[in-house]
């Protein structure tokens, strides 16, 4: 469509040479304002999606991030990078952009708890945690020993 805006605007252009017309001139001026706010509105449409891309990133991140205070600081870039992207262009999905936005901002005010257990641990309600690899199948009435400090399978095991 631009290229036929372009062409259309040198076509005048040239028409110009051989007969001036105040109108055909005012017509150029609508044509060339025209071909600018394409250009403008296909620039902001291909930043709004690198920025959408950019902003999964960021709120990626953030979810990894096992440092509170920093995940943070990555949930609201996230949520600005969302911000910066609608407001440039919205698209027809809109709407599920806005919840994705309001959904970082819940996740963000979590507890610092949703990162703070490390890897290969397991929690449950009935005691403490013990590394998974190390656990003996037990009966469901049976207590789970396990002390702060043990480091050891045959520890934990030769305790139940």
């Amino acid at each position: 469509m631009q290229e036929h805006i372009t062409r259309a605007i040198e076509n005048y252009q040239a028409s110009l040479q051989h007969i001036p017309d105040v109108q055909v001139e005012k017509h150029i001026k609508e044509l060339q304002a025209t071909l600018e706010g394409r250009k403008k509105f296909l620039e902001n449409v291909r930043l709004s999606k690198k920025l959408l891309v950019d902003a999964e990133a960021l709120a990626k991140d953030a979810r990894a991030e096992q440092n509170f205070d920093a995940s943070q600081q990555k949930f609201a870039k996230a949520i600005e990078t969302y911000q910066q992207s609608l407001s440039l262009y919205r698209p027809s999905d809109a709407e599920t952009i806005a919840r994705i936005i309001h959904n970082l901002d819940i996740e963000s005010r979590q507890t610092p708890s949703r990162n703070t257990a490390p890897m290969g641990l397991h929690s449950n309600n009935n005691g403490p945690s013990r590394p998974l690899h190390c656990l003996k199948r037990q009966p469901p009435s049976a207590p789970m020993p396990f002390t702060k400090g043990s480091g050891s399978c045959s520890e934990v095991n030769s305790r139940t």
